[in-house]
């Protein structure tokens, strides 16, 4: 694969973001402010759902056919709520013989290094997915749609598409929604626990007032 990125170092190192995206996920699933916090900008974005159209009638049976064959009412919410703990989602479009893609989206947590045109670090050509291997060989990278062998991918070969939030500018990956507020979260939730504790031990006396 080619391409090395000259824009590494202006992102965290791959380690910070693991365990970054470790912390986000957990207190996403034992905490329920974050829960919450995540569910309302869902809920704000996505709403009742969104729609996607054509005046041309044979793309609108398409679309439809497509939105239907993927599940997307039900993937909608599930993706906001991923983009917002991650900041990031990579998406892979899968063809299929009778034309029909397929999409899935891959954690974050698994692409390690995205490659950019050295030129032009918005020109996004390759992801690396650890759960691939961690070869430097075609079988353990993605390819960007604009990447010149990505037009093989009408004979069945999946691309990647990568959408990121908090993207600071000169950096390629993006930052979570939620991780400047886990220290503000577990702030509150010790407050929380020690008020309960002084609750339960003035409970635990019995006071006799003359």
């Amino acid at each position: 694969p080619m391409g090395h990125s000259m824009w590494e170092t202006r992102d965290k190192s791959w380690g910070e973001q693991v365990q970054e995206l470790a912390d986000v996920r957990e207190a996403w699933r034992k905490n329920p402010l974050a829960r919450r916090i995540v569910g309302l900008v869902t809920a704000y974005v996505v709403g009742n759902g969104v729609t996607v159209t054509s005046e041309y009638r044979p793309l609108k049976k398409f679309i439809a056919a497509w939105w239907v064959a993927n599940r997307m009412d039900l993937r909608l919410a599930d993706w906001c709520d991923a983009l917002t703990r991650e900041g990031e989602l990579f998406v892979v479009l899968y063809p299929a013989r009778d034309g029909m893609t397929q999409v899935r989206v891959r954690p974050a947590s698994i692409i390690d290094e995205v490659r950019v045109n050295p030129e032009d670090y918005e020109d996004e050509w390759l992801y690396h997915d650890v759960t691939l291997g961690f070869a430097d060989d075609d079988a353990s990278w993605w390819r960007a749609p604009s990447q010149a062998g990505a037009a093989a991918s009408s004979a069945g070969q999946p691309v990647m598409l990568h959408y990121a939030i908090n993207r600071p500018v000169g950096s390629i990956r993006g930052e979570s929604d939620l991780a400047p507020i886990l220290p503000w979260l577990q702030r509150y939730s010790g407050w929380l626990q020690d008020r309960v504790r002084l609750n339960a031990g003035v409970r635990a006396f019995l006071w006799v007032v003359n």
